[in-house]
């Protein structure tokens, strides 16, 4: 499966049930709720006190919308006040009724919400497990449940930095705000303020954009503007891959970005990059992408997801990996931990297992930072100044295959060495697996062409000394690197291979 298929499949299910939503929050109708709001009062009469029977009503009602789930700390503070008090102006009055309005219209978005999460993290968590247990063969497939749904709920969105419910709480004031001052100031008064007239229509149509429209950036946003309730969902489906990576066992995964007209700059920065879940940091490197690369918080109106990979020794094992790459190209197989030795050698050993007998070369390199690569190469040789800068520092292996090999490293092998800045280097073939370490000082290159010259020249005499008498084959380029190595103070070995 591509990684477009794998992709599609969250996305289709998830943009469907918002538009399912979106369907629901329309017949809502809070042009009607809020006009019916401002039919109850006189602008003349704004400004005068509630009458004692009135004051009565409002606080009966405040009661009521606290117990039918209108619970939000902010909310019940401002209902105490107008409950510990018996003088109260109209204008108070229509302002609180009118945030009761709105508090009440996106509780039961709240409420729809939470319904269409719970299934798109199902969906989403069934996929991603799928996936993922095709990879590792274990582990137990739990999808979320509502006690999963109600804690994510719960917690900050990225980029926000407030929970879902705060944000509704936050448009339920802006909204209200934003409405009393047209009527308050811009020419409508009470007995003619109109909410079905088109500029207001607009208005409310705006208040479901900024739930659930993507728009597109534009030269002063170029990060695009992001609706609270899609946002949230990203958020939920991020969280939902992730349980499944874990609850299936997985080491490290790809992140893929949908590019479209949307997508951040973040996401496509990250897009194709692979991380070990180990570093997996939900915000950052997990979708929705709330960080840029500078540390700013941004919108994420994207549609990214990642995906799991096997790990990069089980790439390697695997039948056939590589094989059918084109020649003098590269790819990133993984990332690990450098200075995990039991990583390292997992990786070197599964490239010797895998490839010693192979037709081509291939060099499998952990750079410092520890990116595993892997460079395509042909039947002679394998280019790895493809990787430029990489190579310095990095532990590498490339094999031989058997109708080239030499059966140690070749002088074109020292000379990368010595040149590309590797801290070992490595190589084997059908009989052995030799390695090279960089000293602390390396010796200067008329030095190196010297001590091998001198090598050579010497080569029967070094033999001999080694008691090399028969298969001299075998034996005499591993016995010139070997000679010029120990006149360099270069730590150089051999030794047999038994895969």
């Amino acid at each position: 499966m591509t990684d477009q298929t794998y992709s599609k499949q969250f996305w289709r299910f998830a943009d469907a049930q918002e538009d399912s939503l979106m369907r629901y929050i329309e017949s809502l109708d809070i042009a009607d709720r809020t006009a019916q709001v401002f039919h109850r009062f006189r602008p003349d009469e704004l400004d005068e006190l509630m009458t004692p029977t009135a004051v009565s009503r409002l606080h009966r009602e405040t009661e009521s919308w606290i117990q039918n789930g209108l619970d939000e700390r902010s909310w019940r503070l401002l209902v105490r006040d107008i409950q510990n008090r018996r003088q109260i102006r109209n204008r108070e009055a229509l302002a609180i009724w009118l945030l009761a309005a709105f508090s009440v219209y996106y509780q039961d978005i709240y409420l729809r919400t939470g319904q269409m999460i719970e299934g798109i993290a199902e969906n989403t968590y069934r996929i991603a497990f799928e996936d993922a247990h095709a990879i590792t063969g274990t582990g137990r497939c739990v999808p979320p449940g509502q006690k999963n749904i109600n804690e994510w709920m719960k917690d900050v969105t990225p980029s926000f930095g407030r929970t879902f419910i705060n944000m509704l709480w936050i448009e339920a004031l802006y909204n209200r705000d934003t409405l009393l001052a047209r009527y308050q100031t811009e020419g409508e008064d009470g007995a003619h303020f109109n909410p079905d007239s088109l500029e207001n229509q607009r208005k409310f149509k705006n208040i479901e954009k900024r739930l659930l429209e993507r728009s597109k950036p534009t030269a002063s946003e170029p990060q695009g503007h992001h609706g609270i309730i899609d946002k949230q969902m990203t958020s939920i489906t991020g969280r939902s891959v992730m349980k499944a990576m874990k609850d299936a066992k997985i080491s490290r995964y790809r992140f893929i970005a949908v590019i479209d007209s949307v997508t951040t700059d973040a996401c496509r920065a990250l897009n194709g990059q692979i991380f070990s879940i180990t570093e997996a940091k939900f915000g950052v490197n997990v979708p929705p992408i709330s960080i840029d690369g500078s540390g700013n918080q941004i919108p994420h109106p994207c549609r990214s997801i990642i995906r799991a990979l096997p790990d990069a020794a089980a790439y390697i094992r695997s039948s056939g990996a590589g094989e059918q790459e084109s020649a003098h190209t590269y790819k990133q197989i993984g990332k690990i931990d450098l200075n995990d030795r039991t990583a390292v050698k997992s990786l070197l050993d599964a490239f010797a297992k895998t490839y010693s007998k192979s037709k081509r070369e291939l060099c499998l390199v952990i750079a410092e930072n520890g990116d595993v690569f892997m460079v395509y190469g042909d039947q002679y040789t394998v280019n790895t100044d493809l990787l430029g800068i990489r190579m310095k520092g990095s532990i590498n292996i490339h094999n031989h295959p058997p109708k080239t090999t030499q059966y140690s490293f070749s002088q074109q092998d020292i000379e990368s060495f010595y040149t590309d800045g590797s801290a070992v280097m490595m190589a084997c073939d059908e009989r052995y697996i030799y390695e090279i370490r960089r000293p602390e000082k390396m010796p200067k290159r008329d030095e190196l062409d010297a001590a091998i010259w001198d090598a050579k020249n010497k080569v029967w005499e070094t033999l001999d000394s080694m008691g090399i008498k028969d298969n001299i084959w075998l034996y005499r380029e591993h016995a010139i690197i070997a000679e010029a190595c120990k006149s360099l103070g270069i730590k150089y070995q051999r030794w047999k291979n038994e895969y």
